[in-house]
Formats: structure tokens, C-alpha cells, sequence
């Protein structure tokens, strides 16, 4: 749990009618045991007997900022909260906010001491059991944007959640790609060809759904090698190894140019079946 030491709190304008209390806090600043802390917190807030609305809210940390429109909790009484993730409705707007991952790791290990920050907005509501998201938008390194809609259903309980998560739009490009060495910890760092930046800036427009372990996947990638479309299945097992079946449809896709030692292959268009079985 959560243990805060407050080094500075404004509070004004409180008023209470008919139960509910309002004021503006218009400084709080904090520092957690475990050495997050907050340069400032300010926000309206509304409490009342079946909710707690904070609005026009801006968070400060040394790595962080972030602005929400509104973060609401509707209840019908405060005993919910013993059942969070199926008894309290969510719903947070979040504005255009730049957020750290170092922050994120005092919360959650696996971005714990990761020296990246992401931009982030969208819209995210309901009770955590049937999480979902509508216009949800991620930007991190130099030109990948993710933009979502998303249907989580089973938290707080990974191992039954599901997931209906559609990619509107996906880019990225091959410099991009490596960002993903600071989020896994392997000895040595995953690199792709050099070659492959001669796709450019890769598009995706696509669907994930399933569980965590058993999941499909189709969308389409375009690049300035060509287009590929897949719909494909995918189980992990406890082996690490990944079952994968499905279609793959290529389109003038330059292969040659994509991996050394083909170039006499070149453009490829097909309809294929595929399954196989890859070690993760």
C-alpha cells in the first residue's frame, strides 16, 4: 500500500449543500516512501454520497505531466470499494499528457528504471471488470502513433481477461522498433537488418482478439515495399514455444529488398495457408 508524506496542500472554496462538498485543491505536493513523489497536484473536486468527480486536473512529477478533464467514481455507497473492479463505474478523460515510465515503474515493475516517456490521450470508462477505451492515443519514439478503441472484460484477474482491441491506426518505422530493448531484459539487444529500413514508415490498420494465450489477430501493414494482410491465430504454451495458423496475403511485396541474399526474388503477391510452430 501506499504510503505518502505530504509536504505542501492548499485547499479553497469548500462548500457543502444538499451532501455534496465541493472545493479546489490548489496545491498538494507529495513524495512517496518508495521515492515517488509529486511536484503538484490541482484540481476541482466534487464528493458526494454516490460519487467522487475530479475535474480540470494537473499532475507534476520530474519526469511526468499530465492533465485529465475529469477522473469520475460512481458508487452507490463507499462499501463498494471493497469490490472495486465490480462495483465502481470509471470514467477518465485524459488530454494530451506526457508520461514516464519511470514513473510507472513505482506501480508496476516491468517499466521499472525505463528512460522513455509516451504521450497519451483518449477517453477510458466503465467498471474495471468491462474495461473499455474509445479514441485512445500512444506516441513514443520518433514516428510511432498508436490510436485504439478497446474492450477489456475479466479484470482484475489476468488470467481470464479478454481482449477486443482495435488498432485504427498503427505506425511506426524500423528505428522505432528497437525501442522495444528497454522493455524486455535480455543480455543481448534485439536488432533488426539494416535493410529494414528500406520499408520506411510502416502502416497497420487491423483487430486483436482473445486471450493472452490464445488470441487472434488480423490487420493489414503497408510500407513502401509493398502490402501484407494476415489473419492469424496464435497460442503460446508453457514450452515457449508459439502455435501459429492462418492466412497470409501479400501484394507486390518486394521481398528481394527486405532480406539480403534474395534480390533476385522480387516483387511476391500470393494467398497463403500457413501454421507452424516458433520458439519465443
Amino acid at each position: 500500500h501506499l504510503v505518502c508524506y505530504i509536504e505542501t496542500a492548499e485547499v479553497r472554496d469548500l462548500t457543502i449543500k444538499n451532501g455534496i462538498a465541493d472545493f479546489y485543491v490548489k496545491k498538494l505536493r507529495f513524495r512517496e516512501k518508495n521515492g515517488f513523489s509529486v511536484y503538484n497536484i490541482k484540481f476541482n473536486m466534487s464528493v458526494g454520497k454516490q460519487h467522487m468527480i475530479y475535474h480540470n486536473v494537473t499532475i507534476r512529477t520530474p519526469y511526468s505531466y499530465i492533465h485529465s478533464d475529469s477522473i469520475v467514481f460512481r458508487h452507490n455507497n463507499y462499501q463498494e470499494y471493497k469490490d472495486f473492479a465490480e462495483n465502481i463505474y470509471l470514467d477518465i478523460a485524459l488530454q494530451e499528457s506526457n508520461i514516464s515510465f519511470i514513473d510507472l515503474g513505482y506501480f508496476a515493475s516491468v517499466f521499472k528504471d525505463i528512460p522513455l516517456n509516451a504521450v497519451a490521450s483518449g477517453r477510458a470508462y466503465s467498471k474495471l471488470s468491462s474495461f473499455k477505451g474509445k479514441d485512445v492515443t500512444f506516441e513514443i519514439g520518433e514516428q510511432t502513433e498508436l490510436i485504439t478503441d478497446f474492450n477489456l472484460s475479466g479484470l482484475p484477474n489476468y488470467d481470464e481477461l479478454f481482449m477486443y482491441v482495435d488498432f485504427k491506426k498503427f505506425t511506426t518505422n524500423s528505428e522505432d522498433f528497437e525501442l522495444v530493448n528497454s522493455f524486455i531484459k535480455r543480455k543481448e539487444d534485439i536488432s533488426l537488418p539494416q535493410s529494414f529500413n528500406k520499408l520506411g514508415k510502416v502502416h497497420y490498420k487491423g483487430n486483436f482478439a482473445g486471450f493472452y494465450d490464445d488470441f487472434v489477430t488480423n490487420g493489414k501493414f503497408t510500407s513502401d515495399l509493398g502490402n501484407v494482410s494476415t489473419d492469424i491465430s496464435l497460442r503460446p504454451d508453457t514450452s515457449r514455444n508459439i502455435a501459429f495458423s492462418g492466412s497470409l496475403v501479400t501484394n507486390n511485396f518486394n521481398i528481394g529488398e527486405l532480406f539480403p541474399g534474395t534480390e533476385k526474388i522480387g516483387k511476391i503477391s500470393m494467398d497463403a495457408n500457413i501454421s507452424g510452430l516458433t520458439n519465443s
